[in-house]
């Protein structure tokens, strides 16, 4: 992956979700929104930390997975490619992006609160949630990919 795209994604949807942000304070959608998490702040936070620590789990795993793979004959024709590098670099991203999500959401577990609501922090969980499915959606695909090879 180029090294100016690989957080081509991550730029962009922090520029929407800030436009979203700015957009929401200026039509004033942002207090509905204020309202309609009260009460589920805590509960929403703690599932999404769980989810994703699960999720983090798992991708290691299918990194653990690619890395007995590579004794494999198709594995080796992979590793002579330019894309072999490219695999693990997915994996790893995937992994701190699912690392930080995972942090994020437990910020704001203890930051965000009813009585004091931080609506930027809901933002940023937002985007990171984003973000987290759009690796995990990339590791996913490489991991179909690794099998199918190893299948044929």
């Amino acid at each position: 992956m180029k090294t100016h795209l690989k957080y081509y994604e991550i730029w962009v949807m922090l520029v929407i979700i800030f436009c979203i942000f700015l957009l929401g304070d200026a039509i004033g959608y942002n207090r509905i929104i204020v309202s309609q998490l009260y009460g589920l702040r805590s509960t929403l936070y703690a599932t999404l930390s769980q989810i994703m620590g699960t999720l983090l789990g798992i991708v290691i795993t299918g990194l653990a997975i690619l890395l007995t793979m590579e004794k494999s004959e198709p594995m080796r024709l992979l590793k002579k490619s330019v894309h072999y590098k490219e695999l693990f670099d997915i994996f790893i991203s995937g992994c701190k992006r699912l690392a930080t999500g995972t942090l994020l959401s437990l910020i704001a577990l203890v930051i965000d609160s009813d009585l004091a609501p931080k609506l930027w922090l809901s933002y940023c969980v937002l985007w990171c949630v984003i973000i987290t499915a759009i690796g995990l959606f990339r590791c996913m695909w490489v991991l179909k990919n690794v099998v199918r090879l190893q299948i044929k």
